[in-house]
């Protein structure tokens, strides 16, 4: 009940749905419309409808094929700064390891603060935890969004309300405030703040993945924008201190 995606990108073939719905759509036409049933498995992620048989509609807008170019030296050059696939395959290569490497250093890091925070006295505001409550549905919001969902739809598939959601998250939240306060005081205590002309710098490369300054503006909060910047970078500075310790 309320589950439903518009205009939602498929691959055939991924397997990533509920078993035998790329079944139905093979064959399908554009424009063409089918309904069908579907069993949920016992396992299924989502315990609500695991068991369940659901009623499936489905209208096919496109068809598309997918064809993958032979990967040789003339392939690499179409991609600009490549003369062979070899030079090419070492980039990606590259390119993982970094990825790896990053993911790493991240978990690591949060491992790091979590244990601060853990053994540290903090007075937590509840204000705090409600802001922090609020990030993370704007998170999920996003999220939602880009699976191409509504957030009613998406609430009504969860059988939650946004009150019951806030109240799960509460554990959450407050792990994140302690996170939050424990930066502030590690930078507080030993004077870590990014420079003016770094936040800058930053804030100018996140604009640039905008097509144009206009949907920038309409999408950004100049002041918002430099505050989030500025956090970003000194936690990036605090954790960097925090590893030469």
């Amino acid at each position: 009940e309320g589950g439903e995606a518009r205009n939602h990108t498929f691959i055939l073939g991924k397997g990533r749905f509920l078993p035998g719905f790329e079944e139905e759509l093979a064959g399908m036409s554009r424009g063409e419309e089918k309904a069908f049933m579907l069993v949920v498995p016992d396992d299924w992620s989502e315990k609500s409808l695991a068991g369940q048989t659901l009623d499936v509609k489905v209208k096919m807008n496109a068809v598309q094929e997918r064809i993958v170019p032979p990967l040789d030296d003339d392939f690499a050059k179409q991609l600009g700064s490549f003369d062979s696939v070899a030079k090419l395959r070492t980039s990606v290569a590259a390119g993982i390891k970094t990825e790896k490497e990053e993911k790493e250093k991240q978990r690591v890091r949060l491992h790091i603060i979590e244990e601060i925070a853990k053994h540290s006295t903090i007075d937590l505001p509840d204000v705090l935890v409600e802001a922090e409550k609020n990030k993370m549905q704007e998170e999920l919001k996003h999220g939602v969004k880009d699976m191409g969902l509504e957030w009613e739809s998406y609430l009504s598939h969860m059988k939650k309300t946004e009150e019951e959601l806030m109240r799960e998250w509460s554990g959450q939240a407050e792990a994140r405030a302690r996170v939050a306060l424990c930066l502030g005081e590690i930078a507080r205590k030993e004077g870590i703040k990014p420079g003016d002309e770094e936040v800058e710098e930053r804030a100018h490369k996140y604009l640039k993945q905008f097509r144009s300054v206009e949907e920038a503006q309409k999408d950004i909060d100049p002041e918002r924008l430099r505050a989030y910047t500025q956090d970003v970078l000194r936690n990036e500075k605090v954790f960097e201190f925090l590893e030469n310790v």
